[in-house]
């Protein structure tokens, strides 16, 4: 009963659960069957969808310098923290520069948290959101994201969230590619 409702509750949610499948079992066929190969650029390269214009924009990322400075030092934080800034983040060239443009700082928690202290350690230094050090936008990643997505989404479509004491990690590999 529950499955049924979550997979087809509208005809429309069905018919485009069945256009997804033709697309995948396509694109499936042509790239593992010799005859149908010459059809590979018959078939859209995505699932049209209503933000693919938004998705389909160049990432702006960055990987990062290997610095020799400890995380867990405070002061070699800050350090860390205002070459990122220098290094990374897009400023005018002014002797007291204004941020152009925010970007997100990705890591596990631990990292994150000790960033963004040492962000707050700044807030009251210099004039500027660029000498503050407020270029960043802190985003946790890796299994702490997909767990807490995994737990909104057990939340919202299971009543017993306490009774969960074991999630397989397919699942949890399942979610974080949707």
């Amino acid at each position: 009963m529950y499955r049924k409702q979550y997979i087809c509750s509208n005809l429309a949610d069905c018919r485009s659960l069945d256009e997804n499948y033709i697309f995948h079992i396509m694109k499936v066929l042509v790239a593992n069957v010799k005859c149908l190969s010459k059809y590979k650029d018959c078939i859209p390269k995505h699932i049209r969808h209503a933000h693919l214009d938004e998705v389909s924009r160049k990432t702006d990322f960055a990987i990062l310098d290997l610095l020799d400075k400890s995380e867990n030092k405070a002061d070699e934080m800050i350090t860390i923290m205002e070459h990122i800034h220098e290094k990374y983040i897009s400023h005018t060239d002014e002797e007291h520069p204004k941020l152009i443009q925010r970007k997100v700082f990705g890591g596990d928690v631990l990292t994150n948290e000790r960033a963004y202290t040492a962000q707050l350690a700044m807030v009251n230094h210099g004039e500027s959101d660029f000498d503050r050090m407020t270029g960043v936008i802190h985003r946790p990643e890796g299994l702490h994201r997909m767990m807490n997505l995994f737990l909104v989404f057990l939340s919202k479509y299971h009543s017993s969230v306490q009774a969960c004491c074991f999630v397989p990690r397919s699942l949890l590999d399942i979610l974080y590619l949707l």
